[in-house]
């Protein structure tokens, strides 16, 4: 399956499964097994605290029942490619292309707790290496109002044709309504033996957007920001931080940089942006974003 794909259909299945639910870890760690040719063994016979049930086994397929002690009843399944074999747990299972363990509550209501891990090498007929990691805590799954409901992290990386891709989406508000998302893109426009092109021309772009945890003003965009050099928010406005730096070497007249900045209420609404033709930028970066992203 191509990576655009497997981006598509892993996002989709994280957010249906985590829409119109309130969502706590899973009863017992995860990655607690190995598989070997396809067939899958847990390293206990059956985790402290829980009487197990007989497993249904296939090639890249487990599922078993758990019983706590309070009679409260958990179903196991894990999911892995067919014919795999990977030891260890947890960072040793992850070299596997794909790995999926969860857990889903019997009569406990809407609610799961899920793991996802997907891994791709890219090949010449598809360049780029795609990794993706979604940990889902939904319904009887969710501990506290703090904890994400969903936290999903992919990245490809396409060192052939100058592109990468971190995308992150992480959800620990309590109506599931303001998710923090993050878009980091590099874009390489260099192109070998051209002597008007460098290896350092390319386009960054960043992207984050959150629900203010405190009310409060964004720092200072340098003079001749507009329509403000400043915005301000409540708690709880979803407010976003953009960025777009760019630099392309145009023979003898050496590099041409541009960058702009924004910072956006979009409660409100708010905006204030700033633009360079000299400079890439980042200015001025707020804290209350995270860390500055880079050129």
């Amino acid at each position: 399956m191509r990576r655009a794909n497997k981006l598509l259909l892993t996002m989709g299945s994280a957010m249906l499964i985590s829409s119109g639910v309130a969502m706590a870890g899973s009863p017992t760690p995860y990655g607690a097994w190995s598989v070997n040719s396809g067939a899958i063994t847990t390293n206990v016979a059956c985790p402290s605290g829980f009487t197990c049930g007989a497993a249904i086994t296939g090639d890249g397929f487990f599922q078993r029942q758990l019983t706590a002690t309070d009679g409260t009843k958990y179903f196991q399944t894990i999911i892995t490619p067919t014919g795999a074999t990977a030891g260890g747990t947890g960072p040793a299972l992850s070299t596997l292309e794909f790995t999926d363990e969860n857990f889903v509550k019997q009569g406990g209501g809407t609610g799961i707790a899920d793991s996802q891990n997907v891994s791709a090498a890219g090949t010449i007929a598809n360049p780029g290496d795609f990794t993706s990691t979604t940990a889902i805590n939904a319904g009887w799954a969710k501990a506290s109002a703090s904890e994400n409901q969903i936290d999903l992290h992919q990245g490809l990386n396409d060192t052939t044709n100058q592109f990468t891709l971190d995308f992150t989406l992480q959800d620990a508000s309590t109506n599931n309504s303001a998710p923090v998302v993050g878009i980091n893109e590099s874009v390489g426009l260099y192109t070998v033996g051209n002597p008007n092109s460098s290896p350092t021309d390319k386009q960054v772009f960043y992207l984050k957007q959150l629900k203010a945890p405190a009310s409060g003003t964004s720092a200072a965009l340098p003079a001749g920001a507009t329509p403000a050099t400043t915005i301000s928010w409540a708690t709880g406005d979803i407010i976003q931080a953009m960025w777009l730096g760019q630099e392309v070497t145009a023979g003898t007249g050496g590099a041409q940089d541009f960058g702009v900045q924004g910072y956006t209420n979009v409660t409100t609404p708010a905006t204030a942006s700033y633009s360079d033709q000299s400079s890439v930028g980042p200015w001025n970066w707020d804290a209350t974003f995270g860390t500055a992203p880079s050129f």
